[in-house]
């Protein structure tokens, strides 16, 4: 397997997943933003279940330490995603339209950090613990999204990771294959 097969098994295999990833992650950021106006109108009419609510004591408050913790969630995904990146170009793996959707992450992820610090300095308790577990289920999504897209990346450097070890091998193959052919007329010396 030459290089053009490695990076044609990677094209062939990539751009699939990475139309899908593109089409998801901009479902999650349409939702991010048409979401935002909904929560705002149904705070007064109803709360979510218990089920979707964020990690509390049991009372329906959330503390800032908690909304740090999501908030550095939120960071950390961005942050890998765009290491995973970084790495594969650097490796020369093919990336195509991946630092776009990586903006577009990163772009979803500051969003959720402004919600979060809104929702951190908004006084009312409950309107904060509403607020919290819709951006929770929005960081959650983010996140499996920020995942995928390593994934996807992970995927193009292992289709493309073997040519290269196959190129570093091709110069030593060929001093093992001449080794022989050089011992003679030195007299063995070598």
């Amino acid at each position: 397997m030459g290089a053009s097969a490695g990076t044609a098994m990677a094209d062939g295999v990539g751009w699939p997943i990475l139309l899908a990833t593109f089409a998801a992650l901009a479902l999650v950021v349409a939702l991010v933003r048409l979401v935002g106006v909904a929560v705002v109108r149904l705070v007064g009419s109803r709360r979510p279940g218990p089920a979707q609510a964020p990690p509390t004591t049991g009372r329906q408050d959330v503390d800032a330490a908690t909304i740090v913790r999501m908030r550095r969630q939120a960071q950390r995904s961005v942050d890998a995603v765009e290491r995973s990146l970084g790495a594969a170009q650097a490796r020369g793996c093919p990336v195509g339209d991946l630092p776009s959707m990586v903006a577009s992450l990163a772009s979803t992820g500051r969003q959720l950090d402004d919600e979060l610090r809104l929702a951190e300095a908004e006084p009312d308790a409950e309107l904060r613990w509403i607020w919290t577990t819709y951006l929770a289920d929005q960081l959650h999504e983010h996140r499996a999204e920020c995942a995928a897209l390593r994934r996807t990346v992970r995927r193009l450097e292992l289709a493309d990771g073997p040519n290269h070890l196959a190129r570093a091998g091709d110069p030593l193959a060929t001093e093992l294959e001449a080794g022989p052919d050089w011992g003679a007329p030195y007299g063995r010396r070598i």
